[in-house]
């Protein structure tokens, strides 16, 4: 879907903290949200160019390591709410069938409900909610998930999934 006229699609940084430490810090940040919870060392924030520089820089004040993420715009934020609406349209037109076993939705890290217009919903929104990945891989550990399989040209998230559960 063509942007909305805002001529900010917003950015993305990674930060090595947690969750607690970079909400307090962005708190008083205008525009500026948790994108992705990662793991207990990693959280992604998302929000207008200007913000997430802000961010940045009171961030990297604290002594924080902050890391700027080559991206088109800020995912899981309003600023993607021009892809959500010919998404969900796009959504409606498909048929959908009751999982057979559990698909983990990251926007509430839990199984997908088995009704299909609650699947449909979640679907729907995600673009817009934050990722819950680490409660995701919580979740799916403590249900019996023991085999988690990354496609991709790298490992992040293979090692995300490592930290997060480490020890397990």
């Amino acid at each position: 879907a063509t942007p909305s006229p805002k001529g900010d699609a917003g950015t993305m940084a990674a930060v090595k903290a947690a969750y607690n430490e970079v909400e307090n810090a962005i708190a008083s940040i205008d525009d500026v949200k948790i994108a992705n919870v990662n793991s207990d060392k990693q959280i992604i924030i998302a929000g207008g160019k200007k913000g997430i520089s802000e961010a940045q820089k009171q961030l990297s004040t604290q002594g924080l390591t902050v890391i700027p993420l080559p991206v088109s715009a800020a995912f899981h934020t309003e600023y993607v709410a021009h892809a959500q609406q010919p998404f969900a349209r796009f959504l409606d037109s498909q048929q959908f069938n009751k999982p057979q076993i559990p698909v983990y939705a990251n926007s509430t890290a839990e199984p997908y409900p088995p009704k299909l217009n609650e699947v449909k919903n979640l679907l729907k929104n995600q673009i817009l909610q934050p990722v819950y990945f680490k409660q995701q891989i919580e979740n799916i550990h403590a249900n019996g998930g023991r085999i988690f399989v990354e496609f991709g040209p790298k490992g992040v998230l293979t090692n995300l999934v490592k930290t997060v559960l480490a020890g397990k």
